[in-house]
């Protein structure tokens, strides 16, 4: 005898599956339900900040010391796609842009002395967030749980400029290498906290 229950929510329908009434394991089947998945790609962009002020950082490099400040991240989100690409796992892909303005302060970059002040900008093109999310069936209710956020970009698809800085060489590969790996860290965690926030008890 086979014994099926449907559960249903907003976005996935999960079918249980047991060989008889005494099993005490099922098999957890999970599909998408075309409603929820319109849903959940209409609402995740009104989610994503549109502006983002990141706090003052700092990194010190051998005797130099560089401080990404004054920042303004300008995010534009474009297609959303949700998708399962495994059993019992979703995945939302957001592809976004970013125009990113900030300031940067140099210190001790000629021979240890001397600081200079330079104008930065930073854009993103054709970038994607990957949002991957576990599904499980709990008290026989659906539950969702993050697993995994990475950004999807090539290098090509990010330019990076300082201006009225002076200084070239090393230094300058430094303090590039600096303001745009950390710039893209805090846009991962920032996209990190929303999937958190909003898009697990969304797709619950």
């Amino acid at each position: 005898m086979h014994k099926k229950l449907f559960l249903t929510s907003s976005v996935f329908v999960a079918l249980l599956c047991a060989a008889s009434s005494a099993q005490a394991q099922y098999d957890v089947r999970v599909f998408l339900a075309d409603s929820g998945v319109d849903f959940v790609a209409d609402q995740v962009a009104s989610y994503v900040p549109s502006v983002l002020k990141p706090p003052a950082f700092g990194k010190p490099f051998g005797c130099m010391d560089f401080e990404q400040r004054d920042t303004t991240i300008n995010l534009s989100v474009g297609d959303v796609t949700i998708d399962m690409p495994s059993d019992k796992r979703i995945r939302v892909k957001m592809d976004f842009s970013a125009a990113i303005e900030g300031e940067m302060y140099a210190d001790d970059i000629y021979a240890c002395l001397g600081e200079v002040t330079c104008d930065d900008t930073m854009t993103v093109d054709k970038a994607s967030a990957l949002f991957d999310f576990d599904l499980v069936v709990v008290d026989g209710k659906p539950r969702v749980s993050a697993h995994n956020m990475q950004l999807s970009l090539l290098p090509d698809d990010v330019d990076f400029e300082l201006s009225g800085c002076g200084f070239t060489g090393s230094v300058l590969n430094t303090a590039v290498g600096f303001a745009e790996g950390w710039l893209l860290e805090f846009m991962e965690s920032k996209l990190e906290d929303m999937a958190a926030e909003y898009l697990v008890p969304m797709l619950e």
